[in-house]
């Protein structure tokens, strides 16, 4: 008779799923995320996590954010979500680079 051995294979660490770089001329000026949670979910999707419904409202209420108003629903671009994004940056050498500073 044959003996048969069970095997554990241990899996590998998961690793954070590596994504190309954006290219901010390549996202739609379309209004193509409905509501909050498409906004949310664009944020998921290049891999920000911290961007919450939450935010995303008080920064549409606030004017930090452009929407579309279509059929009484707040619509949102993919290059309009990555502009708002990209305003939360506080500091560093772009802030001074972008705004004509010595680099």
């Amino acid at each position: 008779m044959s003996q048969q051995c069970s095997q554990r294979t241990v899996p590998a660490p998961s690793r954070p799923v590596r994504r190309a770089p954006i290219n901010p001329d390549e996202l739609s000026n379309l209004p193509t995320r409905q509501g909050r949670d498409g906004a949310v979910q664009f944020f998921h999707e290049i891999g920000v996590q911290g961007i919450t419904d939450t935010r995303i409202r008080n920064a549409t209420e606030k004017g930090e954010l452009r929407r579309f108003k279509i059929a009484g629903q707040n619509w949102y671009s993919d290059r309009d979500l990555w502009d708002f994004l990209q305003s939360l940056a506080i500091g560093g050498r772009g802030a001074q680079t972008r705004k004509g500073g010595v680099a």
